[in-house]
């Protein structure tokens, strides 16, 4: 009786040890796969996030490739000190030219002098006691330092204007590769989604299997571990995706706002030119290339005008009106005791040596 109660308390302890590793290997898969559930990202639409909240009140703005082009050069700082640039090289090259124009002038003016009793002026630097001014007058000169600063700022306003085509392009290449990479990662998003989903049917069919005795155990824990790295990879994408959201964001909006979608037109790509047209067109338009030039050409404009500083300069100088003592076409003359025109012109010429 001794032996044949060991025998059956030994039995027992096999089979309750055998029961309870088989508690343990079941218990372990539906713990991960409740773990695994809780953490899945659920978006029907791979543009969602889960920071964006769903039932916001405000519309999200649908972005196409133009638009983000348009939002970028009014919010770029390296684009618009660019454009800035070159407006006002333009600017200069329009107040160069103008030196090199003729000027005109009115001049009006009334001089008061303190006399002396018979109608002299105290002072001898004056010509009347009242005197009355009124001329016109225009001022030309002739310099060869004026004409190479005019072109030397022709010259500034190409280049200029290159340097903001650069700024231009790239801030289009920019653009358009984050544009592009945040559709590319939304497409992602959506092909690691459905992957994941068919990894846990896999897994939960592998578990409901085994329970079955139609598999083995190794069939569930590879099935787990391919439910495990479509996890991995999920969360990946969609890290991916949240980060060229927000590249993105700051590119287009001032307050980096997040809510908004994107149109995808990569079903419909446009036509590329040969490589013959691409090199043409390298050739004839490459924005670096002319601001290269451009820049060479300033250069010997401004060596130009220091060289052409050294030379004289003209200024011719001719006035029309009157100086006199009244306001009047004929003033009366104290001294001839007659009326006399007043009206008159005058000019002069100066040659400025430099030493």
């Amino acid at each position: 009786m001794t032996l044949a109660n060991d025998y059956r308390y030994q039995q027992y302890l096999r089979r309750k040890g055998f029961c309870a590793l088989l508690l343990v290997t079941s218990a372990i898969p539906l713990s991960i796969q409740a773990q695994s559930t809780s953490n899945q990202v659920v978006a029907a639409d791979p543009s969602q996030t889960p920071t964006q909240s769903t039932s916001s009140n405000t519309a999200p703005v649908t972005l196409t490739l133009r638009d983000a082009l348009e939002r970028a050069k009014k919010l770029n700082p390296d684009y618009r000190n660019a454009v800035t640039a070159a407006r006002l090289a333009t600017e200069d090259r329009v107040q160069s030219r103008a030196a090199t124009l003729p000027t005109a002038s009115v001049n009006g003016q009334y001089l008061y002098t303190q006399g002396i009793g018979n109608g002299s002026p105290r002072f001898i630097a004056n010509n009347a006691v009242h005197e009355y001014i009124g001329q016109v007058e225009g001022v030309q000169t002739f310099s060869l330092a004026n004409v190479a600063e005019y072109r030397r700022t022709i010259a500034a306003e190409a280049a200029a204007k290159a340097r903001a085509e650069v700024a231009a392009r790239g801030l289009v290449v920019t653009v358009v590769q984050t544009y592009y990479g945040f559709v590319v990662a939304q497409r992602k998003f959506a092909t690691v989604q459905s992957a994941f989903a068919e990894a846990q049917r896999f897994f939960d069919i592998s578990q409901k299997l085994e329970h079955g005795g139609e598999v083995a155990h190794s069939d569930v824990i590879k099935a787990q571990i391919q439910f495990q790295q479509q996890q991995r990879d999920l969360k990946e994408a969609e890290l991916e995706m949240n980060r060229s959201r927000l590249e993105l964001a700051v590119l287009v909006f001032p307050d980096f706002n997040e809510n908004f979608s994107v149109v995808d037109d990569l079903q419909t790509p446009e036509p590329l030119p040969t490589f013959e047209e691409i090199q043409a067109a390298a050739a004839n338009r490459n924005p670096d290339l002319r601001a290269a030039l451009a820049s060479v050409r300033e250069a010997n404009a401004a060596v130009k005008v220091a060289w052409n500083e050294f030379l004289p300069s003209l200024t011719l100088n001719a006035g029309y009106g009157l100086d006199s003592t009244c306001i009047s076409t004929r003033c009366f003359d104290p001294i001839s005791h007659q009326d006399i025109r007043s009206l008159g012109y005058t000019a002069s010429a100066t040659v400025q040596l430099p030493i």
